[in-house]
């Protein structure tokens, strides 16, 4: 079995809370995780975006942001594991090129293997209005994604969600007919109505649940954060997750552990 630990929505922010947002308190309940996923012996620990809160887009802001990733980064360092990350809304309150470098990626999108067992870690936030980055085409792309939306008027279809697009569509198109596909879909925005909340799902989750039931011989499992109430739904033998967000945690009673055909995976329990 190859065991996977997920968290989802850190957001760390040094700052008072706010709502249901417990900002600054969160690192302490990472440290918490850290340690249950090293007693559990994980093989790999995989964040779901969302790392810190962002503190605006001007210097000084900027500079609190890239201090409290630090901070993050420093708490996941303790890991016995090895680390991968997903890119969320929030963690784009640095720039995507800065953001990667950071986080030691050549890309969001990519596949991995732990084990023999492939992964796919995706970008949810590839078709967005989030990326400082974005040069026009990429930026006219983005707002035609959101105007294509079928219903205007959809909940999903807010400018805080984002899309996979169609070049990363056709990639997991490729990756779901290989002769082995990947078993695990691990990204930010969920993609399955009965597993989170409207308002949350990626503007383009229904062209990826078509391709999902297209592939259909190998069952997966799609493993996402961004709703912080979380959910989980099964669609045949499709298991969709969203994972309660850290920051509205008041406490981590421990872990939850998920057996999906070679996998476990280890989920926190808030």
């Amino acid at each position: 079995m190859v065991k996977i630990g997920l968290i989802a929505d850190i957001q760390y922010a040094d700052r008072e809370d706010k709502g249901f947002c417990l900002f600054r308190s969160s690192l302490d309940r990472l440290g918490q995780l850290v340690g249950l996923f090293n007693d559990e012996g994980v093989d790999l620990v995989v964040q779901l975006g969302d790392l810190v809160d962002g503190n605006g887009s001007d210097e000084e802001g900027l500079e609190r942001t890239r201090r409290e990733l630090d901070q993050v980064l420093a708490v996941l360092a303790d890991l016995d594991a090895p680390s991968e990350h997903v890119i969320g809304n929030h963690c784009l309150s640095l720039p995507r090129a800065e953001l990667l470098e950071r986080l030691g990626l050549q890309q969001a999108r990519r596949a991995i293997e732990v084990k023999g067992q492939r992964i796919l870690l995706l970008d949810s936030l590839a078709v967005s209005l989030f990326d400082k980055d974005l040069d026009p085409s990429a930026l006219a792309e983005a707002q035609a994604a959101l105007a294509r939306q079928p219903d205007p008027d959809a909940p999903w279809a807010v400018d805080w969600n984002g899309a996979l697009g169609e070049r990363q569509r056709e990639w997991l198109k490729q990756e779901l007919a290989r002769p082995i596909p990947a078993s695990l879909l691990l990204c930010h925005h969920p993609i399955y109505p009965l597993a989170a909340r409207a308002q949350f799902l990626a503007w383009d989750h229904q062209e990826v649940l078509q391709l999902l039931d297209v592939a259909g011989s190998q069952p997966v499992t799609w493993a996402s954060g961004h709703d912080h109430r979380g959910g989980r739904a099964a669609d045949g033998a499709n298991l969709y997750l969203t994972l309660p967000g850290l920051v509205g945690a008041k406490q981590v009673c421990g872990l939850e552990r998920i057996e999906r055909g070679a996998l476990e995976l280890f989920v926190p329990q808030h």
